[in-house]
């Protein structure tokens, strides 16, 4: 994690070097992620399935994720070089999408090795954060508006985590700036719809069985990042001038109104509990980790958009905050999700 910080430093003083110092933080950080061994939550459980895949045994998990499994196991690699190859590509799809959309890839790098629910969050939700990765990469298919891009991708995604399909609307709906008063509209429209979600998850084939657990109906410090979020980058963006800039910041400016509409998808999906009772919630931060990429964009965006010649310091508290923020988990929480002790194995082929 110290590399981490020092790349952060290192983009912020000499930014020409930001994308390729990016890059050999991937390096370091999808190594520690997949060549570790017993850490994290669903680590045995994986290991389980891996066992049960190559066997041939029938197993819930989706197509893609088992064909891997299987040809990987029948070409004499072991379930340790499945952790690695899925930690190296969400990685590096991660990294790209950063790349392509942040005013501060060095920030929005930091954090998205400091914030828990993305790399840590990784170490837990295999298939999820995989497919997590491949849907930021398509929002420079929603900004070109390449509908059979986009589309082929999710639907790739779709073989990895059934879940990927519900990001099949944002095609339509993230690629422009709406006024207030559709999103006060939608939030509306949402709130009704929340009355029907047992007959909507009968349509699309959703089991009630996601729909039953432990309601949560106030507010939590997630919920109100991603409103002052959406508020402040709104207001940030409203007030910009985009008709003297170049295509490379027109496109950073479109990446800023994808990740808008995406925090608002974010903030819907976190207020469901109060609209609907008994609802599991942990599928819902399981289906708001699909849009969390937002947060990335967003932060350097409103920090540089509203700290101007303060910038600097901003993103440093920011990230120092948010490093804070890790080791206060790693702490608090690390045996309880077996982030800690880390160990690794280096035991990829049979």
């Amino acid at each position: 994690m110290l590399l981490v910080l020092f790349s952060f430093f290192i983009s912020t003083k000499y930014p020409h070097l930001s994308k390729v110092n990016s890059y050999l933080v991937f390096i370091y950080i999808s190594a520690t992620a997949g060549l570790r061994h017993g850490v994290g939550v669903d680590f045995l459980n994986y290991q389980a399935f891996i066992v049960k895949i190559s066997n041939g045994v029938d197993t819930y998990m989706e197509p893609g994720f088992e064909a891997i499994t299987f040809y990987s196991v029948a070409l004499g690699f072991t379930p340790q070089f499945i952790f690695l190859l899925f930690s190296f590509f969400t990685c590096l799809f991660f990294i790209i999408s950063i790349n392509k959309h942040s005013i501060d890839k060095g920030m929005s790098l930091a954090l998205f090795c400091f914030l828990p629910f993305f790399y840590l969050a990784s170490f837990n939700q295999i298939r999820q954060f995989f497919v997590a990765s491949l849907l930021a990469f398509s929002l420079n298919y929603i900004i070109k508006r390449k509908l059979i891009s986009f589309l082929l991708l999710v639907f790739f995604a779709t073989t990895f985590h059934k879940i990927a399909v519900l990001f099949i609307p944002m095609y339509w709906f993230a690629h422009r700036l709406w006024g207030i008063k559709t999103y006060c509209v939608l939030f509306v429209l949402f709130t009704v719809l929340c009355k029907f979600v047992d007959y909507l998850a009968g349509f699309i084939g959703l089991s009630p069985v996601y729909f039953v657990g432990i309601s949560e109906s106030s507010f939590d410090y997630r919920t109100l990042i991603f409103i002052a979020l959406f508020g402040m980058s709104y207001l940030g963006l409203r007030r910009s001038s985009f008709k003297f800039i170049n295509r490379r910041e027109q496109y950073k400016s479109q990446s800023v109104v994808t990740s808008i509409n995406m925090a608002f998808i974010c903030i819907l999906i976190m207020l469901s509990p109060i609209f609907i009772n008994n609802i599991n919630s942990s599928e819902l931060l399981r289906l708001s980790g699909l849009y969390t990429f937002c947060l990335l964009i967003l932060i350097p965006f409103v920090i540089e958009k509203f700290t101007k010649k303060y910038a600097l310091i901003f993103s440093i508290g920011g990230v120092l905050l948010s490093v804070s923020y890790f080791f206060i988990t790693i702490f608090n929480n690390g045996e309880r999700y077996k982030l800690v002790p880390y160990s690794g194995s280096l035991l990829l082929f049979n």
